[in-house]
C-alpha cells in the first residue's frame, strides 16, 4: 500500500531528525531515490546526501526557531 502511495504521489516529502540517519529502520516503506524533498533538523551524513543528489531529491534544514 506504501508503495502506491508513493509511485502515485505528486510530490513525496520525508521529514526525519537527526536521530533517524542514526540507526538502522525495523521496516523499509521506500527509498531515498523515491522523494521529491527531504526535511531535517541538520544536514545527513554523506552517504543520504549522495544519493539525494544523484537522484534530485532536494534537501531543507528545518530552521530550529
Amino acid at each position: 500500500m506504501a508503495q502506491a502511495i508513493l509511485e502515485n504521489a505528486r510530490h513525496t516529502i520525508l521529514v526525519a531528525d537527526r536521530m533517524k540517519f542514526e540507526r538502522s529502520a525495523p521496516v523499509r516503506v521506500g527509498r531515498l531515490s523515491q522523494l521529491g524533498s527531504l526535511v531535517s533538523d541538520q544536514m545527513p551524513p554523506e552517504p543520504p546526501v549522495k544519493i539525494c543528489l544523484e537522484n534530485d531529491v532536494r534537501i531543507e534544514i528545518a530552521d530550529p526557531s
